[in-house]
């Protein structure tokens, strides 16, 4: 069974909240609050069972407790690293919440939202299912060094005091209660501003009553700087001195394919042109996956492609940099190859079925390339002989 980077963007619909915050209200009704699971959070690792980027992740499922940085941060001691984790909650205490964004950030964590079940047919392995993430879990998921997130599943709502909702009629706005309330609202503008959030969530919270939620829109995780791109991008071509003559150089933006970015390189040398993927090695566990890679690639060679057509490309190997922060994919390029990579909008790699799994050539992608090609022009004009 061949099992492609999980991390597929689900459409959710159950809800829950636990009480904390949301926002203006753009053609959209707040939907209204049912039982928030009342389990504590808990973090284990999971795994779809297949070898790629992403098939194994850490799931962060339950209520967000005083205690929940301090289990986090000890989940990390022992397996060293985060690098994907999915979140499953009802929300919970909001600056426990903030405390988790701020651990993500420091992990550069790749952030998304679904509920991680056991399969039926193979219960040791997990797969996602539609989630939530609301209140002080849609704080915490802000945290995230990239975040994948679908409409209906980031739920917000105004900070509440719990006393306020079982008795309304009370009298609670003493001069104490304001300052406090100032308090936190100064916490929540502080924090979404160290996240790099557009300050218009938190207008787009307050205007939701505490008992109710305000999902958002595809639109406004994008326009809130939430969801980060998804898409390859590459930077303009750059030249740099190689040898006796010139490399063509673009970095790779990170994204979900490419958590920690990368560079890829164009150059000739003695009479050979050649086409380099750099790829990070901390993106991954442990430097045995690198090993993995090499083995996928050296058994099912990558077909780089233009556009519905092979490049041409000949796959030379794979190799980790002598200080072993990354490793490079290495092909070379025939002369009618090189013209076309020169001329191209993106690039794919093809790949084989068995273990050979989509992500891992997925790190071979590129697109849409750079449209000012003088540079790599530049470079292919000047191979050496």
């Amino acid at each position: 069974m061949q099992m492609a980077a999980t991390f597929v963007w689900r459409l959710c619909l159950w809800f829950c909240a636990m009480g904390m915050i949301a926002g203006p209200v753009p053609a959209q009704e707040a939907r209204p609050v049912i039982e928030p699971v009342t389990t504590p959070m808990t973090f284990r690792m999971a795994s779809s069972g297949g070898n790629c980027v992403g098939c194994e992740w850490v799931v962060a499922e339950g209520v967000i407790t005083n205690e929940t940085p301090d289990l986090l941060r000890a989940f990390i001691r022992d397996w060293e690293h985060i690098y994907f984790i999915v979140f499953n909650s009802p929300g919970g205490n909001l600056f426990a919440g903030f405390e988790l964004g701020k651990i993500l950030r420091e992990q550069n964590a790749n952030v998304s939202i679904a509920a991680s079940r056991p399969m039926v047919e193979l219960p040791n392995y997990d797969e996602q299912h539609p989630g939530i993430c609301v209140s002080a879990c849609a704080y915490a998921v802000l945290g995230g060094g990239l975040r994948s997130i679908s409409e209906g599943e980031l739920g917000f709502h105004q900070f509440s005091d719990p006393k306020a909702l079982e008795s309304p009629e009370m009298a609670q706005f003493t001069a104490t209660d304001r300052v406090k309330d100032q308090l936190i609202t100064g916490r929540i503008v502080q924090y979404l501003r160290e996240m790099g959030i557009d300050l218009r969530l938190y207008e787009l919270a307050a205007e939701v009553a505490p008992d109710q939620l305000r999902f958002l829109t595809d639109g406004e995780l994008i326009d809130f700087g939430i969801n980060t791109n998804p898409d390859v991008v590459q930077r303009d071509w750059t030249m740099l001195p190689f040898e006796k003559g010139l490399v063509a150089e673009s970095e790779t933006l990170r994204n979900f394919l490419s958590p920690n970015g990368g560079k890829v390189r164009f150059y000739c040398s003695k009479g050979k042109t050649y086409l380099a993927f750099f790829r990070p090695s901390r993106l991954f566990r442990d430097e045995s996956i690198v090993t993995e890679i090499k083995e996928v690639f050296d058994s099912t060679p990558p077909d780089l492609v233009v556009g519905d057509r092979p490049l041409g490309a000949r796959y030379e190997g794979v190799y980790p940099s002598k200080d072993g922060q990354t490793f490079v994919t290495l092909f070379s390029l025939s002369k009618a190859a090189a013209n076309d990579f020169v001329k191209a909008e993106a690039v794919t790699a093809s790949y084989g079925a068995g273990r050979a799994t989509e992500a891992f050539y997925s790190l071979l992608s590129l697109g849409p390339l750079p449209t000012d090609r003088r540079a790599l022009t530049l470079a292919a004009k000047n191979c050496i002989n």
